[in-house]
């Protein structure tokens, strides 16, 4: 009986554990406000975001756990600092919001969008 208890346990904090590694982080409300403005193009080849015109000139990668919408306020003062009419920035995030899964490649996102220096 002890042993099953003790599964039941270690099964419940695994679980637990693993809930709170794949769960992303924010958006804020002040990115949220940010992403109903932007409308960013959703570019799900890459699993990013594209702010701005449809030429990056800056990829930003999320880091382990954030939600790639969390960064809108960061890519528009970006574009504002770029001060280029067709610039974009594009938010790129890791498959399940972990690192580990990596994200698109630096080679895929510059073939995608060799706009990006």
């Amino acid at each position: 009986m002890e042993l099953i208890v003790g599964g039941v346990l270690v099964g419940a904090g695994v679980t637990t554990f693993l809930g709170w590694v794949f769960q992303g982080v924010g958006p804020s409300p002040e990115a949220s406000a940010v992403m109903e403005q932007a409308r960013p193009v959703d570019v799900s080849k890459l699993n990013g975001l594209l702010f701005g015109g449809l030429s990056p000139k800056v990829v930003i990668y999320c880091g382990a756990k954030v939600r790639r919408e969390s960064y809108a306020p960061l890519a528009q003062a970006v574009l504002k600092e770029l001060d280029v009419a067709d610039a974009g920035v594009l938010v790129v995030q890791s498959p399940f919001n972990v690192w580990a899964f990596k994200p698109a490649t630096v080679a895929e996102v510059l073939e995608a969008y060799p706009s990006i220096t």
